[in-house]
């Protein structure tokens, strides 16, 4: 499948036994340095909002493209 080969070759999942690529990267680095510290759960809408309080600065993205 091209599109498969295409994923690995991005995600640098190019080597056997390869667990850590890109992708589970990225989505680590934004879980720890914006969703965990700025989001709580809501019990009764059974969802994430932002906290009223801010405790780290938001990261700067850049655009892709």
């Amino acid at each position: 499948m091209p599109g498969q080969e295409m994923l690995a070759e991005q995600n640098d999942d190019t080597a056997i036994g390869q667990f850590r690529g890109r992708i589970v990267m990225h989505v680590f680095s934004e879980l720890v340095s914006d969703f965990l510290p700025n989001f709580v759960f809501n019990t009764t809408t059974r969802r994430f909002v932002r906290g009223p309080a801010t405790y780290v600065d938001a990261p700067i993205r850049d655009r892709y493209g």
